[in-house]
């Protein structure tokens, strides 16, 4: 996400989102891996969802695989 003008949010606010997407995800520092799955499936839910921009969808894909791997932990393996 670097590299995004601001300028153009106002008439493409899914590019804030996407930019806040990313920062959440980055300063987050979650250790239950109940909430990691969860934000995981709702990510996906997001990036399937036809009504929603291919610029969020596609940052929503990324993340999601990001937050899927947080859920299986270290060891490769839930821990729910």
């Amino acid at each position: 996400m670097q590299g995004i003008d601001s300028s153009a949010y106002p008439n493409q606010p899914e590019l804030a989102l996407a930019a806040l997407l990313y920062m959440l995800t980055r300063a987050t520092h979650s250790s239950s891996a109940a909430l990691n799955d969860a934000i995981a499936t709702h990510l996906q839910m997001v990036a399937h969802d036809a009504r929603h921009t291919e610029s969020l969808r596609k940052v929503a894909r990324e993340l999601a695989g990001e937050w899927a791997c947080k859920a299986l932990g270290p060891s490769g393996s839930a821990t729910h």
